[in-house]
């Protein structure tokens, strides 16, 4: 593959950037001015990690390439409940490419390694005070960890009630969770 150049949306700018096969999210962050500590690559809805080469996911013709700062995690002073923290949880699992599919149920698409796999995120009934659900459509995860399980409701990538804290959000565990599939 050649170098080709992209659109990379910063903000209200556009930006025009070169890349080849060897660029990285974390170049095309550096070229328009960012710090790859606190700003994420969206390509076609998908969030890449720093080191994620990014030519291999541009499709033919318009691609979507996007640089967004990072969620800022809540503080345990101040955050929100109700109706007005469901809102705020849909927003931030929107913007790393998770769509509603259900009552506080949001699926998404999550590069683990070379391979992209369909992950829920699932907000119980008593959400903030209990950790959301994460959920894996791939059985090849069975068996690799304990913390995969098979449930009733699906492969559930599992996270201790006791590290889940009220102002924590959806998306924290979701990035936890595929870089836990990772390893």
């Amino acid at each position: 593959m050649g170098s080709r150049v992209v659109y990379v949306r910063v903000g209200a700018r556009k930006e025009e950037i070169e890349i080849d096969g060897n660029t990285t999210a974390e170049d095309v962050i550096r070229a328009v001015g960012g710090d790859p500590e606190t700003y994420v690559l969206i390509v076609n809805g998908n969030s890449l990690c720093r080191k994620d080469k990014v030519l291999p996911l541009l499709a033919e013709g318009e691609n979507d390439v996007r640089i967004l700062p990072k969620a800022k995690v809540g503080h345990s002073s101040y955050f929100l409940t109700g109706d007005a923290r469901l809102r705020q949880e849909e927003t931030l699992l929107r913007e790393i490419g998770f769509l509603p599919a259900g009552k506080n149920r949001f699926t998404g698409l999550v590069k683990v390694g070379k391979r992209v796999i369909e992950m829920d995120a699932v907000l119980p009934s008593t959400f903030p005070y209990a950790r959301p659900i994460i959920l894996i459509h791939d059985y090849s995860f069975l068996g690799k960890h304990p913390c995969i399980m098979q449930r009733d409701y699906g492969i559930e990538v599992h996270f201790h009630d006791e590290d889940w804290k009220p102002w924590m959000h959806a998306v924290d565990l979701v990035v936890l969770a595929a870089d836990f599939l990772e390893r």
